[in-house]
């Protein structure tokens, strides 16, 4: 279970005047294995709220637990994907996957055989040896996702993965992380600015008002699983898009 509760943060200028109020005190709570999406105005703190979660970032008040346990820096069981990949350049794919645990010590055959493994996790077996260069932004990101994976974490945190994709692309890799997250069960939030995403991929949607940030509204997504592309047109996925943007729109 992961718990949020009261979280506020303000950043202060270099001189300790300015003080700009990012989040106001916030408090949801995540099933385990559920897969929730974070949406709302640009600068509402979304993304100062999953770096807190990560333990990136210090609130300035609250506190966010795991399993009871306090989230106070970075830690295995929380994996973070930016949206742009952040991968290497020199490096290959299986070296980029195994970094973390390079930094982490392991040995050369631990860290082949577990990034090994992660790549057919990911769909991308046989592309170990290929460079950064020579794979498409979807592919890319799926090697993003995998090296948050490399740990086998209990969290998955994702912040607007997708944004920098072509619309067909984007497609795709909601279908691909839908069907990783099945197979994996990890509870997952995200962060988008698209509604139609988020209500295509969420169990619920956390809506939140314009900075400070407040939690507007908590909804449920009630559509099936498996997802499917073709229930974008239907009239109840119409009715939860109206929903949210009407929550996002209210002053």
């Amino acid at each position: 279970m992961l718990r949020v509760e009261n979280v506020a943060h303000h950043f202060v200028g270099p001189d300790g005047t300015g003080a700009l109020e990012a989040l106001a005190p916030i408090s949801f709570q995540v099933r385990p294995g559920e897969f929730v999406c974070l949406i709302g105005p640009s600068g509402c703190g979304k993304s100062t709220l999953l770096r807190i979660i990560a333990g990136l970032l210090t609130p300035s008040m609250g506190i966010v637990t795991l399993d009871g346990m306090p989230i106070r820096k970075p830690q295995r069981r929380v994996g973070l994907v930016f949206q742009q990949s952040n991968l290497m350049p020199w490096r290959t794919v299986l070296d980029n996957l195994a970094l973390p645990l390079e930094l982490a010590g392991a040995d050369a055959q631990t860290r082949t055989l577990q990034a090994n493994a992660v790549l057919q996790r990911i769909g991308l077996g046989g592309f170990g040896g290929a460079y950064p260069s020579e794979l498409s932004g979807g592919m890319a990101q799926r090697v993003a996702i995998g090296r948050a994976l490399i740990y086998n974490p209990d969290v998955l945190l994702l912040d607007e993965p997708f944004g920098a994709l072509d619309a067909l692309t984007r497609e795709q890799m909601q279908l691909d992380l839908m069907q990783l997250w099945a197979s994996e069960r990890k509870t997952a939030i995200m962060v988008t600015h698209s509604i139609t995403e988020a209500v295509f991929i969420a169990d619920r949607v956390l809506v939140m008002s314009r900075r400070p940030g407040r939690l507007r509204a908590d909804l449920t997504i009630p559509l099936p699983r498996p997802r499917r592309l073709d229930m974008v047109h239907a009239p109840d996925f119409g009715a939860l898009v109206h929903q949210i943007r009407e929550n996002i729109e209210a002053p």
